[in-house]
């Protein structure tokens, strides 16, 4: 019996389903193959080839921020193209999964690795610097010891705009008495 090139060649690529079809992930030509239509191709470049790469994306922006964290912190970079196409792979995971989301671990990750590789630009310093602003007044407004792991994000991501030299807020002030009064009650808790 003769197989279709596409379902040969399904066993060697990984399959992303988008907008109900699915799609071989063609790394090497930088493209999505429709299964059912052969003809059908997406571009990785293209703006929809970018939303299909945020889609399959999942959780590898943490990896992508070790990688360029790691690159950094060793003095190396990667090559231009490299280097670019990852600028626009976190910028694009930063502003659809993280901003828009409300995800303090994306817009963590992907700013980490923007600022690693150098490539925040004012408009992202801005639009993060003001959901930081928002979710620091809505954490404020919660439950702190229900919150801890979207304090310890939103923590991080005021740590790398510090290295960055920016100014702490007075917000975080009253969020890290927050923290410190809940933290006491825990602890005095564990101590009953």
């Amino acid at each position: 019996m003769k197989q279709t090139t596409a379902k040969r060649e399904s066993r060697l690529l990984p399959i992303l389903c988008f907008e109900e079809r699915d799609f071989l992930v063609d790394i090497e030509r930088r493209q999505f193959r429709d299964i059912g239509n052969a003809a059908y191709v997406v571009s990785m470049h293209s703006e929809k080839g970018r939303r299909m790469i945020a889609e399959c994306a999942g959780q590898e922006w943490e990896d992508t921020f070790y990688a360029a964290e790691s690159l950094n912190m060793l003095g190396a970079s990667l090559n231009p193209e490299k280097s670019y196409l990852c600028r626009i792979w976190c910028r694009d995971i930063l502003l659809e999964k993280g901003i828009k989301e409300d995800r303090p671990d994306v817009i963590y990750y992907c700013f980490g690795a923007l600022a690693a590789l150098g490539a925040v630009d004012d408009d992202i310093s801005q639009l993060v610097s003001g959901w930081f602003s928002s979710a620091t007044e809505e954490l404020l407004l919660t439950n702190i010891s229900l919150n801890y792991e979207n304090v310890h994000f939103s923590i991080m991501l005021h740590h790398l705009f510090n290295t960055a030299g920016k100014t702490p807020s007075a917000q975080l002030n009253l969020l890290t008495e927050r923290i410190n009064i809940a933290l006491a009650s825990e602890l005095a808790n564990i101590r009953a």
